[in-house]
């Protein structure tokens, strides 16, 4: 591919196995680290695919923004729970983040939900921007 300004991608890991997603977010965190990297802004309901030097987080909840900002002050146990709407903690290992469910995350795997609607949630994430 041609030297982009920008990357929009969508779900990109999504139908991905385990290797395939990791190439991937190797490949998206080799291009956040070049000297000037491309926008990119990419769409995911899961932080564990979040590329190590992106800078930019945007938690949306039924269209509304819950948080943005830079990933550090953004990214938190509360905002994902809020996004989410149950009891969320977030980690990180080697620079990657994870999340779990909370002691007060309300039912498990199994069990009827705490809401009659699915709870819809994504968080928008842009790599440095090429001016940066």
């Amino acid at each position: 591919m041609p030297d982009p300004e920008l990357l929009l991608l969508d779900e990109p890991a999504a139908g991905l196995d385990l290797g395939a997603r990791e190439a991937l977010l190797e490949a998206l965190e080799r291009l956040a680290g070049e000297p000037r990297p491309a926008a990119v802004a990419l769409v995911t309901h899961h932080v564990e695919e979040i590329p190590i030097g992106f800078d930019r987080a945007l938690l949306l909840r039924a269209g509304q923004v819950v948080a943005a900002g830079p990933i550090e002050r953004t990214l938190s146990d509360r905002s994902l729970s809020e996004t989410f709407e149950q009891s969320l903690r977030l980690g990180a290992v080697d620079g990657r983040f994870h999340a779990r469910r909370g002691p007060d995350a309300g039912p498990s795997r199994g069990e009827a939900p705490r809401r009659a609607e699915p709870a819809r949630a994504a968080a928008s994430l842009a790599g440095r921007s090429p001016t940066a």
